[in-house]
């Protein structure tokens, strides 16, 4: 058993490190510099069999991602699930509009809604982590008064989850 994980882990390593010189290939391949580029936004590459970004500019997929959910995805929802699919199509559209991906692709599709929904079950996380902090430090009261810092601009969002983890 111990021998077959280390095989699946070596060939995962192996898909990873061919991923990686792909990408780094097409940087430095003369041709494709030559090739028009996405008006200067970074390409982000999701090969297919990967859940995650790989290469140059993979941390700039999870840092715009937060960005986009922190300032304008809707709080008052119970859920990623519960926001609407217009509102997640504008969210999508505003991630396009930063950086490129292969969107024809529906691995990369996929895994860019995977990581909408992760990034927002993260940042309420956080915000119910700090509720519950506040909330022990100096009640219900000390809590609601004290916004949530990354949602200093939307009070009436800190105010509704309050009111949501408070039922």
């Amino acid at each position: 058993m111990a021998t077959a994980n280390k095989t699946r882990d070596l060939k995962r390593k192996l898909e990873l490190a061919n991923a990686l010189a792909a990408a780094n290939n097409m940087v430095d391949n003369p041709i494709h510099n030559r090739l028009p580029q996405t008006s200067g936004k970074p390409k982000i590459l999701i090969p297919k069999g990967f859940k995650r970004p790989v290469g140059e500019h993979s941390s700039k997929h999870a840092t715009q991602i937060g960005v986009i959910i922190r300032l304008e995805s809707p709080m008052q929802v119970e859920g990623w699930a519960k926001i609407s699919d217009e509102i997640k199509d504008h969210l999508f559209r505003k991630l396009i509009n930063k950086l490129s991906y292969d969107v024809e692709e529906p691995h990369v599709v996929h895994c860019i809604w995977m990581s909408f929904a992760r990034q927002y079950f993260t940042f309420l996380l956080n915000a119910l982590k700090y509720y519950q902090k506040m909330k022990a430090e100096g009640g219900v009261a000390l809590a609601r008064q004290n916004v949530y810092s990354k949602l200093a601009n939307r009070r009436d969002d800190w105010l509704w989850l309050c009111d949501f983890w408070e039922t």
